[in-house]
C-alpha cells in the first residue's frame, strides 16, 4: 500500500493513539492559540461545541500526524466535514477541491508525508472501495 487511508470510524476505533489527560491539556493550550489565529483544523467548531469537544478536530489531527510518523506513509483522509478549517471547497460547496495548505504543510514538515482528502461519499459510490473498508473493519 502506497497510502495510509484514514477512515475516521476505523481510525478512531483501532489505530488511534490515546492521549492522557496532560497530553490533551497541551493540545487544548495549543488549540487556543491556533484557533485565535484561525489555524486549522477545528477553529470553525468554536461556538457550536463546548468543552474539550471544541478541540476534537485538532486532537484527531495530532493523532493523524503521530500515526503518519509511525507508518511513514502519505495520508488520504476521508471525511464528511467540509468546513473551511479542513479544506477548500469547489464552487458547488459540497465537493472538496483540496486540503487546506496549512494542513498539507504541517503534515509534510512534521512527517515528510503528503496529505490527500476526499469526501466519505466515495464509500457510498464505489462498491469495491466499500468492500475494502468492510474488510478492514473485521
Amino acid at each position: 500500500n502506497t497510502f495510509l487511508f484514514v477512515l475516521l470510524p476505523i481510525f478512531l476505533n483501532r489505530a488511534v493513539l490515546e492521549y492522557n489527560f496532560d497530553e490533551i491539556m497541551e493540545i487544548i493550550k495549543e488549540g487556543e492559540l491556533r484557533y485565535r489565529s484561525k489555524i486549522p483544523p477545528g477553529y470553525k467548531d468554536q461556538g457550536s461545541k463546548e468543552g474539550i469537544s471544541i478541540y476534537g478536530d485538532l486532537i484527531l489531527w495530532k493523532q493523524i500526524i503521530a500515526h503518519a510518523k509511525k507508518v511513514k506513509k502519505p495520508i488520504i483522509l476521508i471525511i464528511n466535514d467540509i468546513k473551511e478549517d479542513w479544506c477548500y471547497k469547489k464552487e458547488q460547496k459540497q465537493k472538496i477541491e483540496k486540503p487546506r495548505e496549512d494542513l498539507i504543510k504541517e503534515l509534510y514538515t512534521t512527517t515528510g508525508m503528503e496529505l490527500w482528502m476526499c469526501l466519505d461519499e466515495l464509500l457510498k459510490r464505489d462498491s469495491s472501495f466499500a468492500k475494502y473498508v468492510n474488510a478492514l473493519r473485521r
